[in-house]
């Protein structure tokens, strides 16, 4: 499509003339802003509960997911338990060894693999697993949602509350 005018000088006709004035943006509004709030919202939830035992969000994911598969009946390794966390490896490792320091957990070659390690919960590892509190997905999400901004552009309204 040629045309006589310059670039410069061409309108756009994905947006009208006097647009963004009419309606600016505010970040409140934003999908993006909205789940970052909950997502701060639920660390907050998240790392106030764990405060007492000493854990972060994080770790409490990692011990959980070791948890998990030792429910299964298999011996995790720290490739599995980042996979299941779908956080990185080398971050995993970091959290694992202060876990082990802590005397959480202990490492081993695993039995499968002699490449990687296996993960094996502690006596002291069980307590605390034991004294973690349990959480309901949904319910921390409607936590986390009523500390939200009111979204005043269509966005969806924040979940209902949990009776």
């Amino acid at each position: 499509m040629k045309t006589d005018q310059p670039i410069a000088t061409r309108r756009r006709r994905s947006a009208p003339r006097g647009a963004s004035e009419a309606r600016p943006w505010r970040p409140e509004g934003s999908l993006c802003y909205r789940l970052k709030h909950a997502y701060h919202a639920w660390t907050r939830h998240f790392d106030a509960a764990l405060r007492p035992l000493g854990l972060t969000h994080v770790q409490f994911i990692a011990l959980h997911a070791i948890e998990r598969h030792r429910q299964r009946g298999e011996i995790p390794s720290q490739v599995q338990v980042a996979a299941a966390t779908q956080l990185d490896p080398m971050m995993i490792s970091k959290i694992l060894r202060l876990l082990e320091q802590r005397g959480y957990l202990k490492r081993s070659p695993h039995p499968d693999d002699p490449r990687a390690n296996a993960l094996h919960l502690t006596h002291a590892g069980d307590a605390l697993v034991t004294r973690m509190p349990r959480f309901s997905t949904a319910g921390s999400m409607v936590t986390a949602s009523r500390r939200l901004p009111r979204c005043s552009t269509g966005c969806s309204p924040p979940l209902p509350a949990a009776n």
